[in-house]
């Protein structure tokens, strides 16, 4: 839209461009430019006849986009309701600096209730430079300006709950080390600020139950008040920066000092209303800005309480040299919570400072803070809670989730599945779930398969923020068991996950993986609890063992296995003897039969299995033992958490091997056994009474095996039977599997469980 067109015949100046882009009038004398330059349009303490301010028209307007309703909202609310948009600054404007003092919320406490305490910076010894002066205070520069604390700032006569900070003996006393903070850009930012004139501090805070907020200026009288946030320049002697003062009948009482001249004071007041508004227990947010301008373009001070701002004019520089600190120190109130302050080189402007506020807010708000403070924290040990009963075992690693599962799509396998899913999510985000005062995320407006999809028949290359890894032929993916239980959401490759997601219908099966270890019996155990999700869930559980063999049972087995030997080859010396008297021929297939059974594979089991169980020791230590599982650095912090995943499943894959030969030599073993038992049977046939016995079962085996054909046939009917008759109905139906383990147990007596109604009954009285 094009509302004021002129054509001028020369060539204007930059400032004449500007002075049109910013001041054209209509004929009316009003205004043309509608956006706002960033000293302008900043929200007012105005408050509606309900009493609410731009902050709660701010929060409701996310709910209820028209409560900007009236003209008297938006003039005197226009950063909380969004009315008007700043102005176009250029494109080569370069944000300034902004530097921090601590990294997280700090817990402040004191001695005593109003003793406040004095924080420092890291590498200023403030006691030994305060009895340096005392000693020889000509030795020391001049303090530039305003900034002479005991000539120009300190008011005993009202602040009497100072620190008397230029007393070496008290200022040591109050001296925190737990509170001082690395400021390596201290004396770099006095050249920034030198070049912008001017600078920000801004900052929460709040007040922990039992502290007391002075009620008014006069109220720093009593005692047990909070102490007022002064920042110092210097420690020794002291120079000091600006005085914050927080009470209930002024809100902010802020007074800035200059280093150029001794003139340069300046203070503001930002009147809070009735006494009492500020509340133990609650986040406030408090700016304090050197050198901004207000909507005149005047330049003073601005002080802000949330986002409500005062300003007072004063125009002087800054004169601090490059080679001093900009803050070296802190006068701050005990039982009070703080966050880390920042420090910009630069005026922040009202309407920023404004959004600042709003957009923090509400994570404050839910902020609880630390629950001790850092002296506590790291001097006072944490006693280690363990049950009064021993563990006969521990969990060797952390349990681990392992998921595996398909993609998502929105072709379904039948047009009719395709069509539905296609109809139900565009009636969603076209619809008024989708619309004011709803909204729908950019996923679920974009993506056809956010609401509900179909399944492909492959494994996605990514889910939850991590690739499938390959394990035991599956591709699966990982997650820890605590993780997804105690944590409502988790980080991945920088992203939040909602862990209620980690399952969901495109989740084929789910098994938690643990690994324990005994180490009365030195017994390390694999247990997996799988659950597999289809049209129904079914859930089944493996244990593995495998044991360290050692000390006297480890001499026992070796005796045994040596008897074995013993044994194997005095059976071979008397079944070689025996043929060597009889028929060769004739004989040659039962000897072998004997030979392999009886002599053979007992020599080669109890080989395999002695090499097995003296080297047990060694198998654990590699694979469950320190070197293996138990030996995943899991509480170092500088091995990556892919090293350590890597470490466990290498570990793991390692111990499931050891695992499968035990399978296998149990395997061996029991085919071993089985056929020794049917040779044994065969061998009592040399008695005349039990040769009858064994005759029998061999002349019946061809008739036994046309009972089975006849068995299996008449089985194979009842369970066909079965799944047309119930298979719709009931879950033991549902297979063919299924419904012959339900025929074979009612053929054995038992009957399924059923329901308390006739309906789902299989039977019952009428």
């Amino acid at each position: 839209v094009i509302q004021d067109w002129r054509y001028y015949r020369e060539a204007l100046t930059a400032d004449q461009i500007k002075q049109l882009s910013f001041n054209s009038a209509d004929g009316a004398g009003n205004i043309l430019r509608s956006c706002k330059m960033p000293a302008e349009g900043s929200d007012t303490a105005w408050k509606d006849i309900n009493g609410h301010d731009c902050a709660w028209y701010q929060e409701t307007k996310k709910t209820v986009p028209t409560i900007c309703s009236t003209p008297e909202i938006n003039h005197n609310c226009p950063i909380a309701c969004q009315y008007a948009s700043p102005c176009w600054m250029g494109r080569d404007v370069v944000a300034p600096s902004t530097y921090t003092i601590w990294n997280r919320v700090m817990y402040l406490s004191e001695e005593s209730k109003g003793s406040g305490l004095v924080c420092v910076r890291d590498g200023v010894d403030a006691v030994a430079e305060c009895r340096k002066f005392k000693e020889n205070p000509s030795s020391f520069p001049a303090i530039p300006g305003a900034q002479d604390w005991l000539r120009f700032s300190q008011n005993p006569d009202v602040f009497v709950g100072d620190i008397a900070l230029d007393d070496c003996d008290v200022l040591e006393r109050h001296i925190n080390p737990y509170c001082s903070f690395a400021a390596p850009w201290t004396q770099k930012i006095n050249t920034e600020i030198r070049a912008s004139g001017s600078y920000t501090i801004a900052f929460w805070w709040k007040t922990l139950e039992g502290t007391q907020i002075p009620a008014s200026l006069a109220s720093y009288k009593e005692p047990e008040t909070i102490q007022r946030i002064i920042f110092f320049s210097k420690m020794a002697p002291l120079e000091v920066l600006a005085e914050v003062v927080l009470n209930n009948d002024r809100r902010v009482n802020l007074i800035m000092y200059g280093s150029c001249d001794v003139s340069h004071v300046e203070n503001v007041e930002i009147d809070g209303g009735s006494p009492g508004h500020y509340e133990n227990g609650k986040w406030y947010h408090t700016v304090i800005t050197y050198g901004g301008v207000n909507e005149a373009g005047k330049r003073g001070i601005w002080s802000f309480d949330g986002s409500t701002g005062g300003f007072d004019f004063a125009d002087f520089g800054w004169c601090r040299d490059k080679s001093m600190d900009f803050i070296q120190g802190m006068q701050l109130p005990g039982g009070v919570f703080m966050s880390p302050l920042e420090v910009t080189a630069a005026a922040i402007d009202p309407r920023k400072i404004q959004k600042n506020y709003y957009d923090k807010a509400p994570g404050f708000r839910v902020r609880r803070g630390p629950v001790i403070d850092d002296k506590t924290r790291m001097t006072e040990p944490i006693l280690y809670e363990r049950t009064q009963f021993p563990y006969a075992m521990s969990l060797v690693s952390p349990p681990i989730l392992l998921q595996t599962r398909v993609g998502k799509s929105h072709v379904c396998n039948n047009n009719l599945g395709s069509a539905y899913q296609n109809k139900i999510w565009a009636d969603t985000t076209n619809g008024v779930t989708c619309q004011l005062p709803y909204e729908c995320d950019q996923d679920l407006l974009n993506t056809s398969t956010a609401l509900m999809a179909c399944s492909t028949s492959s494994t996605p290359s990514e889910f939850f923020g991590q690739t499938p890894l390959d394990l035991g032929g599956t591709l699966q993916f990982y997650e820890f068991l605590q993780s997804i239980t105690d944590a409502p959401i988790l980080v991945r490759n920088g992203v939040p996950q909602d862990t209620a997601s980690f399952i969901d219908s495109q989740t084929r099966s789910i098994t938690v993986a643990m690994v324990t270890f005994a180490p009365e019996y030195g017994l390390a155990s694999t247990i997996s609890i799988t659950a597999t999700l289809s049209t129904e869930v079914s859930v089944d559980f493996a244990v593995g063992h495998f044991q360290s063999l050692e000390g006297d049972q480890l001499e026992n087995y070796k005796w045994v296995s040596y008897i074995g030997f013993i044994l194997a080859v005095i059976i071979m010396l008397e079944k070689v003897v025996t043929i060597a008297h009889k028929d060769v021929r004739a004989e040659i297939n039962g000897f072998m039969v004997d030979f392999i059974i009886q002599v053979f594979l007992p020599i080669v089991y109890f080989a395999i299995r002695l090499n097995q169980i003296v080297n047990s020791k060694a198998s654990i230590l590699e694979t469950v033992g320190t070197e293996g599982l138990a030996g995943v650095p899991w509480a170092s912090r500088s091995v990556t958490l892919g090293s350590k995943v890597g470490q466990f499943f290498d570990g793991l894959e390692k111990f499931e091997a050891k695992l499968s030969n035990e399978r296998l030599m149990s395997t061996f073993y029991f085919v071993h056994a089985t056929a020794a038992l049917f040779r044994l049977i065969f061998q009592t046939s040399a008695h005349p009474r039990t040769a009858i016995l064994v005759n029998t079962m061999i002349q019946a085996a061809g008739d036994l095996w046309h009972f089975v054909i006849l068995f299996l046939v008449l089985n194979f009917g009842f369970v066909a039977l079965g799944i047309a008759q119930f298979a719709s109905e009931r879950e033991e139906f549902s297979t063919p599997l299924r419904s012959f383990e339900t025929l074979w147990e009612m053929l054995l007596g038992s009957m399924i469980e059923s329901g308390d109604i006739p309906s789902s009954t299989w039977s019952y009285n009428a």
